[in-house]
């Protein structure tokens, strides 16, 4: 299995162990975060990481959409705290796809990481002033999927499923803040059958920079960031420089803010609590974060216009960001940092199209996972194919 990171980094320097085992089966996967300041969580709101949303122009963007509750959008990743306050109204009934965890960890549902409440919290958690806190899209629905423990760890095969899952349960929007060194022929079907159905997959690009964390080597690549028809996000900081942790690459699509960004944090504590990350809310930094933001603009987009295909809104993102550095698309922000009100604002350029095919089914068939519980889906793993192997994954 090989291991899949999440997309976060702790600016406070604190960096968490990175697991990898064998093939599809059980690819580890990681949330790695930054807390950058996980004390100072009472700025006024302003937006989401204050300098972020106007930096990207959300705030006057909110004057043309805020988020329609038509507008599905999933997290795979580490769960939801069902409980927070400022989540609860947004959560849909989600899935679980765990085949095994880690040593610390017991199967549980909710969100036992942080991981994946701050990426939703980003996404759409309702504004909160005195947290200084509040989602790009506050009004759309979430659909939390959970693919990784509680020290952020899963299997490419857990992850194709939950993406699949999500596709058919009706989100248009897929944000995968985490990521694994190998390709996985599970992850590229599974991102293949979404793409087929319309759903735009946007996904971390990975911590692997020059002041990353531990990669296989300098800009290597994650998945599925770097598989065709994923939209691979990059992080900025708040003087729009394309950060040092941000993997560079000529999969990276387009960019947007990842550094000290305020969230949501589950209301307890959580095995990344020993390690900086406060409850309730935290400051945390990668492409994790910036993934989120994309995903979060994307649903502003969708729910203004509900018609807009998965590559509309790519297009869109793509053509109307802000370009950094030299004039044009570079292998360090893509076409640039994303800019919200400009992508609402203007027309769809011609779009490509993609596509692809597969179904849940035959993925566990294919790639050996086991079976696919019915109800709230819980995936249960097979008894073979699962090997360590000697790679590092990490949450971006």
């Amino acid at each position: 299995m090989l291991a899949i990171a999440a997309c976060s980094l702790l600016l406070i320097g604190v960096a968490w162990p990175s697991r990898v085992r064998s093939a599809d089966v059980g690819a580890d996967a990681e949330a790695s975060f930054v807390a950058d300041d996980a004390r100072n969580s009472s700025a006024p709101y302003v937006g989401i990481g204050q300098w972020a949303l106007r930096r990207m122009q959300v705030d006057r963007a909110w004057d043309v959409a805020r988020g329609s509750p038509q507008i599905v959008v999933a997290i795979v990743d580490t769960g939801v705290d069902r409980g927070h306050p400022d989540l609860a109204g947004a959560l849909l009934p989600g899935a679980t796809f765990l085949s095994r965890v880690s040593s610390a960890c017991t199967y549980d549902d909710e969100d036992d990481n942080s991981h994946g409440t701050h990426i939703a919290g980003i996404i759409g958690a309702a504004p909160n002033p005195a947290a200084g806190s509040g989602g790009v899209a506050f009004g759309v629905r979430i659909l939390p999927i959970k693919v990784l423990d509680c020290a952020g760890t899963g299997s490419n095969s857990d992850i194709a499923a939950g993406i699949v899952w999500a596709t058919d349960h009706g989100a248009r929007i897929v944000n995968v803040s985490l990521g694994s060194p190998v390709e996985s022929d599970a992850l590229a079907t599974a991102v293949r059958y979404a793409v087929a159905k319309d759903v735009l997959v946007v996904a971390a690009a990975g911590n692997c920079g020059e002041g990353g964390g531990r990669c296989r080597f300098v800009n290597s690549k994650e998945f599925p960031a770097a598989l065709p028809g994923a939209l691979a996000v990059g992080a900025t900081d708040a003087d729009d420089e394309v950060t040092s942790f941000s993997t560079r690459g000529a999969q990276i699509a387009i960019v947007a803010p990842g550094v000290r960004i305020t969230s949501t944090t589950p209301r307890y504590a959580t095995y990344q609590s020993a390690r900086g990350v406060t409850p309730n809310y935290a400051a945390l930094s990668g492409t994790s974060q910036a993934s989120a933001f994309v995903a979060g603009i994307a649903a502003l987009m969708l729910s203004a216009d509900p018609r807009l295909s998965a590559s509309d809104v790519a297009d869109r993102l793509a053509a109307y960001a802000d370009d950094l550095g030299d004039p044009g698309r570079d292998d360090a922000s893509g076409a640039g940092r994303v800019n919200a009100l400009r992508a609402l604002n203007h027309p769809t350029p011609i779009s490509s199209g993609r596509a692809g095919t597969a179904d849940l089914s035959s993925i566990a068939r294919d790639i050996g996972i086991g079976s696919v519980d019915a109800g709230r889906p819980r995936i249960t793993a097979a008894d073979t194919r699962i090997e360590l192997v000697e790679d590092v994954a990490t949450l971006r």
